[in-house]
């Protein structure tokens, strides 16, 4: 290969190909080499603050930590590129990319959110003033008329989608959920932790944003703490969550953001060992006489496992 196509090359996947399989995308997108060292492992950019010209300006697009760092930035162009969006945000913790979501979306006023959801989201809206400053309606959005009650009763500006939820598992129709939100004029947020783009891809399905704990599969290893929101093109959410990541210092660290690319180049090759092993421990449940009940979309059985099937890889 010469010179010139090994450039080529390297462009390409720096900016990213419709055609790459997610396991190309997860290793090399947003990480091009360095050009200072030739290195093919990004570095860690630690320096809060960047070099500024004589005539006042930036010139290598850097200011402060908080507005951008090359580290972050590597690990938002990866995370949007596995998504199917257009930029991502990275946070300081997944609760902070959850908080950016409702403080940040359109209209306030209105949450329609999962009756089986994480239980930080639960202690957000009980213990902030998050739940003073919104009113939270919790329905069981598997029932999709519910959910159609649940905006149209009065004007809603968020429906918040967990989809496998946290801790049941239950499975919700996210095009169907997008679409009844959409009608009512809100806007439809999936909370992709479990599933990772690995399983399944909102963006493509009618969200207006993703939104990752990267703690958990993201990173993969128990070793940081981080949360991500993919936005698509043109996505109303972008500046008001950009200005709160900015101006409210819930950016995600660097090293935290490296650690997160570290772990993105095994997510694939993870992910599917995790599916494997839970499809054998949930048979294995289901055989042993003092089980009661398994909740599993990967069991025939599981009111989820068509949906499942359908939306998910």
């Amino acid at each position: 290969m010469t010179g010139v196509a090994i450039f080529n090359f390297a462009v390409e996947i720096q900016h990213g190909d419709s055609r790459m399989h997610i396991e190309t995308k997860s290793i090399h997108i947003g990480r091009g080499v360095d050009p200072a060292t030739g290195a093919v492992s990004i570095p860690l950019h630690t320096s809060t603050t960047f070099h500024r010209g004589a005539d006042g300006t930036f010139p290598a697009g850097f200011e402060y930590i908080r507005d951008a760092n090359p580290t972050r930035n590597a690990f938002e162009a990866a995370m949007a590129s596995l998504e199917g969006g257009s930029a991502a945000l990275a946070f300081s913790s997944g609760m902070a990319a959850i908080t950016a979501v409702f403080e940040g979306h359109a209209r306030e006023g209105r949450v329609v959110v999962p009756d089986d959801m994480y239980f930080g989201i639960r202690s957000l809206i009980d213990e902030t003033d998050i739940g003073e400053r919104f009113e939270f309606v919790p329905v069981d959005m598997r029932d999709l008329n519910a959910l159609r009650a649940a905006v149209t009763v009065a004007p809603t500006g968020l429906v918040w989608i967990e989809t496998p939820s946290n801790p049941l598992i239950r499975v919700v129709d996210i095009r169907a959920a997008c679409a009844i939100a959409h009608e009512a004029g809100a806007l439809a947020v999936v909370d992709n932790t479990w599933a990772t783009p690995v399983l399944q891809r909102p963006l493509e399905l009618g969200a207006d944003a993703v939104m990752h704990s990267a703690t958990k599969y993201i990173g993969g290893h128990s070793d940081l703490m981080a949360g991500v929101v993919v936005v698509p093109d043109g996505s109303p959410l972008e500046r008001p969550l950009r200005m709160i990541q900015r101006h409210k210092g819930s950016a995600a660290a660097p090293f935290d953001c490296w650690l997160a690319l570290r772990g993105l180049q095994t997510l694939p090759l993870r992910v599917r060992a995790h599916c494997e092993g839970a499809q054998k421990v949930a048979e294995a449940l289901v055989a042993h006489p003092n089980v009661e009940k398994v909740l599993f979309p990967g069991l025939h059985d599981d009111p989820g496992h068509a949906l499942a099937q359908r939306q998910m890889s």
